[in-house]
């Protein structure tokens, strides 16, 4: 339950920032695709997956980019907000 909420607060944080998120399965946020108000003749086909592996584990998948660097950096804060709430 906490690690969805998590993946949740990130897709909201991507998409204050433009970037489309999107949950698929258990535990996985498809990042990119296309962004926010781009029309559908210029889709950006990036895409990163960030998974939920072991207990507190977070993996980034993808190509490292532009792209990947926004989903790492809005990521960071919430993974260090989640570690001090388990302390």
């Amino acid at each position: 339950m906490i690690g969805e909420l998590k993946l949740t607060a990130l897709k909201h944080r991507l998409s204050a920032i433009n970037v489309q998120a999107r949950l698929v399965g258990e535990g996985v946020l498809i990042c990119g695709g296309s962004r926010l108000g781009d029309n559908e003749e210029s889709p950006n086909e990036e895409t990163i997956a960030v998974r939920k592996k072991a207990k507190g584990s977070v993996e980034l998948e993808g190509n490292v980019s532009e792209l990947y660097h926004k989903v790492r950096r809005d990521w960071l804060p919430l993974r260090r907000l989640s570690m001090h709430l388990w302390r």
